[in-house]
């Protein structure tokens, strides 16, 4: 049950589905697989790509490293091939040796510098240093008896420690951002079986949960990770579903009890007021047949002593036709209280609906009512629509307005007071009726109006409450009925229930035809 409180209002409705408004169709939307696949998979392909660069970084550093040092080592061997003809001055074989030496592998340039003297030779530049080649400079120099005696530079070609390492290093960077590739997809995989399978199967478990259903078997429940207590919370939740639905069923046929002893105590409660009813008109018709069996009895023993006079017959006639027209109205007051209560027992004992004229209907509810309505001051006044005909389950809706008249009766008024309930029935809209309940009353608090529908619920506990009349009313509205209640009630402004329900197809009527009104004094 669920109620929607305004400024001065409460609304009782019907409560959605929470999971239909939670779940999420799978159709159109990427599944759980599929979404840490996205996200695994470029994350390795990065990582893998970090890794091939860090190590093919690593890889040319290291080649750049070996040919320096195969480099230098080259410049040693010539430094010391040098060694000799530069101590001897031996000029002519130091342009031959350093034409040869610019001519070996990656060295494009040599040139020698001899200390302490102007003299410089070299291939082809006469000085590498300041050439304005590319490429890196190896310098190594000649020493002879513990001193540098000159200086033997090397220009090597701008491509030895450049682009053919790439090549070098790539095929390691391709052998591991395919590992790391093939890395990815096996963590995927298993991630998939791991996490996203089992997921997926307790979710299929819930939704069956949450469907109603209690006959399957919790997956997982066996593993010893947050996706095992996950089901063996599943679990605890489909045992509280069992526990729970027990418990609404046996509420339910709780108060399919109380529903039905409040109405059989209504009907006793209706059958002494009908019978004290009845046994007015009743009296007065045995006492008016006693009368005339006596007159008659007078007339005869007239007639037989020859004493009827014509103004003893004329009187005669005339105490006949008072006590005819005493017995006629009051057995027709009779008649027509046994026929209201006829029809109330049998819409109370037959669920069947049955087409009804809303507005003679509640008439007759309310004459059944007034046994219990004398003992107050309040008049009920019905306002309808002239054929207003429609078939629905005419024992709810007898309960639901007897319900709210005799619950007005007692809660709206203080005793002794007088006042006015009026019912009005009319066309809501296409197949809808809507029938409205007002009083003059005292209105109630909004303490007071938040909790009405709620079983149990009183203000007159200890005096006759039982607090299950609104209650019992809600319940025919939303249940039977398949219908909603509203109340808007204000302290010292009385108090007003508005009820919709749907009916089957009403009677076409003139849409000018006029609101029967009828006022029942107490």
């Amino acid at each position: 049950m669920m109620r929607r409180s305004g400024s001065h209002s409460v609304v009782a409705e019907k409560s959605d589905d929470a999971w239909d408004r939670l779940s999420m169709s799978r159709g159109g939307r990427a599944s759980l697989s599929t979404r840490l696949i996205r996200i695994v998979v470029p994350l390795v392909l990065l990582a893998g790509f970090l890794a091939a660069g860090v190590a093919g970084g690593i890889q040319i550093h290291a080649a750049q490293k070996g040919r320096l040092e195969q480099a230098r080592l080259l410049g040693h061997s010539y430094a010391a091939l040098l060694r000799d003809y530069v101590v001897d001055m031996d000029t002519p074989q130091l342009a031959p040796i350093l034409k040869v030496a610019a001519s070996n592998g990656p060295v494009v340039c040599a040139s020698l510098t001899a200390n302490g003297l102007p003299l410089r030779y070299g291939w082809p530049s006469i000085d590498c240093t300041a050439d304005g080649r590319p490429g890196r400079l190896i310098s190594t120099p000649i020493m002879a008896e513990g001193r540098e005696i000159a200086m033997l530079n090397l220009r090597l070609q701008e491509s030895f420690l450049g682009s053919p390492l790439l090549a070098l290093a790539a095929p390691g960077m391709l052998v591991i951002a395919t590992t790391l590739l093939a890395l990815g997809l096996v963590l995927a995989v298993v991630l998939r079986r791991q996490v996203a399978g089992p997921i997926q199967r307790l979710t299929g478990a819930m939704q069956q949960l949450s469907g109603g259903s209690t006959l399957f078997t919790i997956p997982e429940a066996d593993r010893h990770d947050e996706i095992g207590e996950m089901a063996r919370a599943l679990t605890v939740f489909r045992h509280t579903k069992i526990e729970a639905d027990r418990i609404s069923a046996e509420l339910r046929e709780a108060q399919d009890e109380l529903i039905e002893s409040a109405k059989l105590a209504f009907l006793g409660s209706m059958v002494a007021g009908v019978a004290h009813e009845v046994n007015t008109p009743i009296g007065i018709c045995v006492t008016a047949v006693a009368t005339a069996d006596d007159l008659l009895k007078e007339a005869e023993r007239s007639l037989a002593a020859r004493e009827l006079t014509e103004a003893d017959l004329i009187d005669f006639f005339a105490k006949m036709r008072l006590s005819d027209s005493l017995v006629l109205a009051n057995l027709e007051r009779a008649a027509t209280l046994v026929r209201s209560f006829k029809g109330i027992a049998t819409d109370q004992a037959s669920e069947m609906p049955r087409r009804l004229d809303l507005g003679q209907y509640l008439r007759e509810v309310v004459a059944s009512l007034q046994p219990e309505l004398k003992r107050t001051r309040v008049e009920v006044v019905v306002e309808a629509d002239e054929g207003l005909e429609a078939t629905v389950l005419a024992g709810a809706l007898w309960q639901i307005v007897s319900n709210l008249v005799l619950n007005g009766a007692v809660h709206a008024f203080d005793p002794g007071a007088s006042g006015t309930i009026t019912l009005t029935a009319g066309a809501e809209r296409r197949n809808h009726l809507r029938l409205s309940y007002r009083d003059d009353g005292k209105g109630m608090a909004p303490a007071v109006r938040e909790h009405i529908f709620e079983p149990f619920f009183t203000t007159r506990r200890g005096q006759g409450g039982t607090g299950l009349g609104l209650f019992i009313t809600y319940n025919l509205v939303t249940q039977s009925l398949g219908g909603r209640i509203n109340c808007e009630s204000e302290a010292g402004q009385g108090t007003r229930f508005d009820i919709v329900f749907p009916i089957t197809p009403p009677k076409p009527r003139n849409a000018a035809s006029p609101r029967q009104r009828e006022v029942f004094v107490p």
